[in-house]
């Protein structure tokens, strides 16, 4: 993975093409480069472990909500989906404006030394940026709520009624930015 500054992109840089992410739009550089999880193997393995997306959505003020969230590999991208009701705040502002950023994460615990010496806490986490856009292919909203099922305990397909996937926003964040980051060098 290769990052590229603003600086750099202002000077030319467009983007460049990731096998798994698609068009990959990098800024800045992780301060903590030791933290910094660039495999995507385990970038993937964090987000197979976490259970709520954090999604944060362009507002006068960021607005940030949890959600249930699934993860798949299309066509050789990688997009996040998620469900909830077809209004309300988190639909209004994906109307306005479809970019958004994520963070999962793992809390991995906190560490408190001796008075005087540095605490710290361990997690690992994902974040990045992406559009979203809305799943209306009933085939399609029907595989992912079969996902979203089948990641939290439900074994086995269950069709929903019709009247219910109506009610139903199956959002599908194309990821154009991504990263990991992890603190657990003592704990693991």
């Amino acid at each position: 993975m290769r990052y590229v500054s603003r600086e750099t992109y202002k000077e030319g840089w467009q983007h460049e093409t990731s096998s798994l992410y698609g068009d990959v739009f990098y800024f800045e550089e992780m301060r903590r480069k030791e933290r910094e999880i660039t495999n995507q193997e385990e970038i993937i393995r964090i987000m197979e472990s976490v259970q709520i997306i954090n999604l944060g959505l362009v507002d006068e003020l960021p607005y940030i909500v949890p959600l249930n969230f699934v993860f798949k590999e299309n066509q050789g991208k990688l997009s996040l989906y998620f469900h909830c009701a077809k209004e309300g705040r988190k639909i209004s502002l994906i109307q306005k404006n479809s970019g958004c950023s994520f963070t999962l994460y793992n809390d991995l615990g906190v560490k408190i030394k001796k008075r005087g010496e540095q605490t710290t806490n361990y997690y690992e986490c994902v974040m990045g940026n992406g559009e979203i856009r809305e799943i209306t292919d009933e085939q399609k909203k029907q595989e992912i709520i079969n996902l979203l099922l089948s990641k939290y305990g439900y074994k086995g397909d269950m069709i929903i009624a019709k009247e219910i996937r109506d009610k139903t926003y199956i959002g599908e964040i194309s990821i154009t930015n991504i990263s990991g980051k992890a603190n657990k060098e003592e704990i693991l």
